[in-house]
């Protein structure tokens, strides 16, 4: 028996990793892994600082995707892996790295999630998180200058350049491709209830 694979995507600040927290408390930490795409951006140490801030981190090609599938294979196998750890200031990776041990069910977060067909043929449940854009970007505000060392100028106009347009692009039509829809004023509760029900159906 393989484990439950549940993909969360969404916009920025769409509330994947609320989401995912949440899935992560209601089915329990014993019975429940989470695996953030964020962690996967490729490593660009070889760059300067001035390089790695032009790269667009909203584009498909700015994560390591072949890393990607590698983990989710293993961890869908039962076997434990060690995912990167992304320092989001420098845009580099970290010399320590995440354990993620496998277990019934792997919650699996990002932009990307239903992208990638790799990932999407991993997934037992696929939702998107459909948020307004206002709500999208004060979010992206909050998180990117609280949590990750970034200006109020260079968080505009990194999402006006990249972010907005990387979402009409890559990631609003996997929408299409979801088994549950979620909007912004929903009752996440009520979310909860489809997917126990979408885990009991595919049993």
């Amino acid at each position: 028996m393989k484990p439950t694979f549940i993909g969360i995507t969404g916009g920025t600040g769409s509330g994947k990793t609320y989401l995912s927290k949440l899935f992560v408390k209601e089915f329990g930490n014993k019975n429940t892994s989470r695996v953030e795409l964020d962690s996967y951006y490729k490593d660009n140490s070889n760059l300067s600082l001035i390089d790695r801030e032009k790269i667009n981190y909203d584009h498909p090609e700015s994560v390591d995707r072949k890393l990607i599938e590698k983990q989710l294979l293993q961890l869908r196998n039962w076997e434990n892996v060690q995912i990167p750890n992304y320092n989001f200031s420098n845009h580099t990776r970290m010399s320590s790295k995440n354990k993620i041990i496998p277990k019934e069910i792997i919650i699996v977060d990002g932009i990307f999630a239903l992208y990638f067909e790799e990932i999407y043929e991993l997934l037992d449940i696929k939702i998107f998180l459909n948020t307004p854009r206002d709500i999208s970007l004060i979010r992206r505000l909050e998180r990117d200058i609280a949590h990750r060392g970034r200006s109020l100028d260079s968080t505009i106009k990194q999402y006006l350049n990249s972010v907005r347009p990387m979402y009409d692009e890559y990631i609003k039509p996997t929408q299409n491709l979801a088994d549950i829809v979620m909007e912004h004023d929903h009752d996440f509760s009520k979310l909860i209830d489809k997917v126990n029900f979408l885990m009991d159906k595919n049993s």
